[in-house]
């Protein structure tokens, strides 16, 4: 198993082979050392590209729960100092960026352990236009809370998922009321916990009041991000739901947003 650690500017590196799976690869600044053992996950996102973070952002949950057992310890190895060094490659036509070249000697062992950093809730409200793209870059799996059904196509609450879904977007109602045996030719819920499968955002049509009854709901079922639809904030729900980890978007269009992100790229993402 490889770790990495300080993620910044891992684009610039490529680990070759002599460093064997089983071996703790952390990277620091320009610098890549090799330990005995696997201890922690640090992640430097202060120069990361916008993909990048919304890649780590999915990445990193998954990567603590799988890394919540106990961990084999790896290949006994001389202790000894050691340098570790990569010359620099040539950038060619469709080949990778030259690689940095750099050299290390010290003991593995005497490398201090890097704290995880501690986590800020407000990190996961999300408020500028950078990382709400970035979401919905990485995203394809979307439940709708609040969503209407097809008699109801003019409304947002359906109009809204209609577009995401012919956009390439997976969508799941989950009506609050009875909407028939389908909805975009879907299977209804009647919880976002009764969804089967991760989910990578939740968007909500609920009024502002009628959201604290569905926080429990969305907790159990821990999407990555929980989306209220333009017009819709409630600070007290979306403090809890960033506080568990879930990231939260409040009083934005996801239509207008797709729109304004496709435009900006000047292509149609995603396509349908």
């Amino acid at each position: 198993m490889v770790l990495v650690l300080g993620l910044a500017r891992l684009a610039e590196f490529h680990v070759r082979e002599d460093l064997k799976a089983g071996r703790l690869v952390t990277v620091l600044d320009d610098t890549i050392v090799d330990s005995e053992e696997i201890h922690v996950l640090y992640l430097g996102r202060e120069h990361m590209p916008q993909r990048v973070r919304a890649f780590l952002d999915f990445l990193t949950p998954r990567l603590r729960e799988a890394l919540s057992a106990p961990l084999p310890k790896a290949p006994t190895r001389d202790s000894r100092s050691r340098s570790v060094s990569k010359e620099a490659g040539t950038s060619q036509a469709g080949g990778h960026a030259p690689m940095t070249t750099f050299s290390v000697a010290r003991s593995a062992r005497s490398l201090p352990l890097l704290p995880e950093p501690a986590m800020n809730w407000k990190d996961n409200l999300l408020t500028d236009d950078a990382r709400i793209h970035a979401l919905l870059e990485s995203s394809r799996r979307i439940a709708v809370l609040g969503i209407k059904s097809d008699a109801e196509d003019k409304k947002p609450a359906h109009a809204v998922p209609r577009y995401l879904q012919k956009h390439g977007y997976d969508i799941i109602p989950v009506p609050v009321k009875d909407v028939g045996p389908t909805v975009l030719g879907q299977k209804p819920y009647h919880s976002v916990a009764e969804v089967p499968g991760p989910i990578d955002i939740v968007e909500v049509f609920r009024k502002p009041e009628d959201i604290g009854p569905h926080v429990d709901d969305l907790l159990a079922k821990k999407p990555r991000a929980v989306w209220f639809q333009l017009g819709i904030r409630n600070d007290a729900a979306a403090e809890q739901l960033a506080r568990a980890g879930i990231q939260v978007v409040q009083d934005r269009c996801m239509k207008l947003e797709l729109s304004r992100l496709t435009e900006q790229q000047g292509q149609h993402w995603p396509s349908a």
